[in-house]
């Protein structure tokens, strides 16, 4: 079990539907699918920090020559409000499993992009469709307004309109590598998917985009940023 705290310098009290988000990733340099190792989410409306947690994980899921780090963020009304600029290492390497984890305010520029700027996923589902692990799907949120990322084939950049859970996206470009069936059927899929996506949501380590035409939400894994 990993234990400890989550606490941040702002001297209020956090809105009644707060909650508090924490969870361990591998983080080894050189994987692509990083794994979620444990996660915990916390109710804590109107509580003033350091607000506690407890992670269970499996320990046959803990290799001593990988690298694994905790983040936290806290979040109000689909956006995020507190997150720590960077992930702390646990569990190997001689790092510790009681820790005490500092999150910041988001900045306004932040906030408005319903706290995804700076943020990193990879592509689990595409709306309902499993993604093999060794297939490289990725989105990236660098700067307010802009998107980039990885899709299964060709590489891909653009603009993202982003207004508390709604989002837009477009135009992509995108590189012009020969890809294999089953790459240019999934990226093709996926792009299709980024064009018409219509709101998101971010629950723990998971991105969820929701597009029209499609009942299931593609759904998305937190990575380490690039």
């Amino acid at each position: 079990m990993v234990s400890g705290a989550v606490t941040y310098d702002e001297d209020v009290a956090l809105p009644r539907d707060a909650a508090v988000d924490v969870w361990i990733i591998d983080v080894t340099p050189g994987i692509v699918a990083a794994a979620i190792l444990a996660e915990t989410r916390i109710e804590a409306g109107e509580v003033r920090p350091p607000i506690p947690f407890k992670l269970r994980y499996d320990p046959s899921r803990v290799y001593a020559d990988h690298d694994y780090g905790i983040k936290a963020v806290i979040q109000s009304g689909g956006q995020t409000l507190f997150e720590m600029p960077n992930d702390f290492r646990v569990l190997t390497k001689g790092h510790p499993t009681r820790v005490e984890l500092w999150v910041k305010k988001v900045g306004r520029a932040a906030a408005a992009s319903g706290g995804l700027t700076g943020t990193s996923w990879r592509v689990e589902e595409l709306a309902g469709e499993a993604v093999p692990a060794d297939a490289e799907g990725t989105l990236d949120f660098p700067e307010p307004g802009k998107i980039a990322g990885r899709a299964f084939c060709n590489r891909f950049s653009g603009k993202a309109e982003i207004s508390g859970a709604s989002i837009h996206i477009g135009p992509l470009m995108a590189t012009k590598m020969g890809c294999g069936q089953d790459a240019s059927t999934r990226e093709s899929r996926y792009f299709e998917l980024l064009y018409k996506a219509e709101r998101f949501a971010i629950d723990g380590p998971t991105l969820l985009i929701y597009s029209s035409g499609s009942e299931k939400p593609m759904r998305l894994a937190r990575r380490p940023a690039p």
